[in-house]
């Protein structure tokens, strides 16, 4: 059977990305020819990873959405060589895989008595008809020739957005076909329908792959709508789902997070893959000595104090070094044993060291801190990170069974009872530092302020920070945002760390914080009421 794909393909920074090049490399294997037609513009040296005697490239300006693209794909093939082709695919670049051979789907799918058939479909709700989903579709040679196909692409209607790209073009498209006598079909059947999710390609993605062997995965299944996902019910669909690729598939579950990390912000990754770790300070796993070092920032008095128990606890077993010492002493003296250094030299030392381990507070952000509250806030960092030597066990394990991870930072701080530590970010410092070291994916200016100034961090990672970048005395960002957005920028996911009590304390205060919210937007609405009744 001789097959034409027609695949869509649009990236903002105008680069081939390797999970676009695979699922084209993977279409080569079930299509005699691909045209890609790309949205808008890719870079001369990238088209050359597309340089093949079977693909065809089509650049046009990026309007119109999917459904003009392919019409511009379809349109730009003769009648004549159409007529060679049994069927032809249209496929977009808004899913990853296929994370199974396409030759499953097309087998199964060959048996069905169908003029045009899709991989999933949106089923009929209120305000919205039932159809397939257009990311993936397959016309039969009886359809793509008859004179109605070609007047309805020639005859396409013009669209402003993706709304009524949505409404105007994918939704009517298969009642559309089905009225001129056609007949559709899909992949996953109606069995999918029970568990009582409309978009189940969307929230119900893990069981899409591992149930029913659905081969693609919507791209926003990893970052976009949590909300939809929490009234779904399905908060745990995408962890599951990339732990399900990693181990069960032979896909690369790298050309996901390559992706992912350039188009969406750090705090929407973290929500969907969960990147949350409770550690035990009891359960020990097996440990297997690493070199560690741990930078210690000792500017504050108050702070140091605080600092010593959990040196004390780590002597022996990590190599403590000190920075910004007053009069260049050991604060401690006999207490505890430290190597006097300086902040220069972090990062030249961390090469030495598998795993490197830097506490420098935010000067900025406790400067108003009340000598309890820097103990409380000092407490809370160093419980969640360097709490002792079978907790430091099961953290640097998170290391070993996380590939991907480089970075761990300690989960936000809640003083006062219901505020975050201020870190006081400034957005135009930010975007100029932003500007500088070249990161263009999004970022939530409010999830940096919550980002503590303490990190665990990889010798691959600590290798990827620039030569005189200064790690400590940059103004701009505490080193816990600024390794966060290294580590974003260099592919490398990083997660948030705790031990248990920490959690229990950090959601305790969060809800406390969620009840003062609730009783101030009450009065508000009261105040509100009030005024409204005078008029």
């Amino acid at each position: 059977m001789k097959r034409l794909a027609i695949y869509v393909y649009h990236s903002e920074i105008g680069v081939v990305e390797d999970y676009a090049l695979f699922y084209i490399k993977s279409l080569l294997e079930i299509a005699d020819e691909i045209v890609v037609v790309i949205n808008g513009s890719i870079k001369d040296y990238e088209l050359e990873k597309l340089n093949s005697p079977f693909i065809k490239i089509i650049q046009r300006e990026n309007k119109g959405y999917d459904f003009w693209a392919y019409r511009t794909g379809f349109l730009s093939i003769g009648s004549e060589k159409l007529k060679t082709f049994d069927e032809i695919i249209f496929a977009n670049s808004s899913v990853y895989g296929p994370i199974y051979p396409f030759f499953e789907l097309f087998e199964k799918m060959r048996l069905k008595q169908a003029d045009f058939w899709g991989i999933t479909k949106h089923p009929k709700t209120k305000g919205i008809k039932e159809h397939i989903q257009s990311y993936f579709m397959v016309f039969r040679k009886n359809l793509f020739l008859s004179p109605a196909f070609r007047f309805y692409f020639e005859n396409l209607r013009k669209i402003k957005n993706k709304k009524e790209a949505i409404r105007h073009l994918e939704i009517n498209f298969t009642e559309y076909f089905q009225n001129k006598g056609f007949r559709w079909d899909v992949y996953i059947d109606d069995d999918i329908l029970k568990y009582g999710v409309k978009n189940y390609h969307q929230y119900l993605s893990f069981l899409c792959a591992e149930k029913y062997h659905c081969p693609v995965i919507k791209k926003t299944v990893f970052a976009k709508r949590y909300d939809l996902a929490q009234k779904e019910g399905q908060t745990d669909e995408t962890f599951k789902l990339f732990e399900f690729i990693k181990n069960n598939t032979n896909y690369n579950a790298n050309f996901i997070l390559s992706d992912i990390l350039k188009i969406y912000s750090l705090d929407e990754i973290k929500e969907y893959l969960h990147l949350n770790f409770i550690l035990s300070n009891e359960l020990r796993e097996n440990f297997y000595n690493p070199k560690i070092a741990a930078f210690f920032d000792f500017s504050d008095d108050d702070i140091n104090a605080a600092v010593l128990p959990y040196i004390k606890n780590m002597q022996g077993l990590v190599e403590i070094k000190g920075f910004n010492l007053k009069d260049g002493k050991n604060p401690y003296g006999d207490k505890a044993k430290i190597q006097i250094t300086d902040a220069k030299s972090i990062k030249k030392e961390s090469k030495n060291y598998e795993y490197v381990f830097i506490f420098a507070p935010d000067k900025k952000a406790i400067s108003k801190f009340s000598a309890i509250e820097k103990i409380n806030y000092t407490k809370h960092i160093l419980n969640c990170t360097f709490n002792n030597r079978i907790f430091l066990s099961n953290l640097i394990n998170i290391f070993i069974k996380n590939k991907n991870i480089a970075l761990l930072t300690p989960i936000p701080f809640v003083y006062k009872g219901f505020e975050f530590v201020p870190n006081l970010i400034n957005k135009k410092e930010l975007l100029s530092f932003l500007s500088l070291i070249q990161f263009s994916a999004p970022f939530n200016l409010e999830f940096l302020n919550t980002i503590l100034p303490c990190v665990w961090v990889n010798n691959e990672l600590m290798s990827k920070i620039p030569e005189g970048y200064n790690i400590i005395n940059d103004a701009t960002l505490n080193i816990g945002a600024a390794f966060s957005i290294f580590a974003q920028k260099s592919g490398c996911l990083s997660a948030n760390v705790s031990d248990v009590l920490s959690s229990r304390i950090y959601i305790d205060n969060l809800q406390y914080k969620i009840l003062n919210q609730n009783k101030f937007l009450s009065k508000l609405a009261y105040k509100i009421n009030k005024v409204f009744k005078k008029k």
